[in-house]
């Protein structure tokens, strides 16, 4: 498990301890392994695992898309951080 996946389990289990109510997500595309600005080298599969922590507290959330600039991956990384619909 990489340390930016275990850095958003470890954010997400403070959400829920805190009693946080909502979710507000800076959803930054610009770490996926693909982007020519990227030093963090997410893959699909680590916005997928991320997203997936944070639905899995079920609480509402905002998501404002922001960064990427590999533009034929934008949209796949996106879809999979919201992949189920649950964020």
């Amino acid at each position: 498990m990489s340390s930016r996946l275990t850095a958003v389990e470890r954010a997400a289990d403070v959400a829920a301890d805190c009693g946080a109510t909502a979710l507000v997500l800076a959803l930054g595309v610009d770490a996926a392994v693909d982007d020519p600005e990227s030093p963090l080298q997410v893959t699909v599969d680590g916005y997928r695992r991320a997203g997936d922590a944070l639905a899995a507290l079920g609480l509402p959330a905002v998501v404002v898309q922001e960064g990427g600039y590999h533009l034929p991956t934008l949209g796949q990384l996106v879809g999979s951080a919201l992949d189920d619909g649950s964020l």
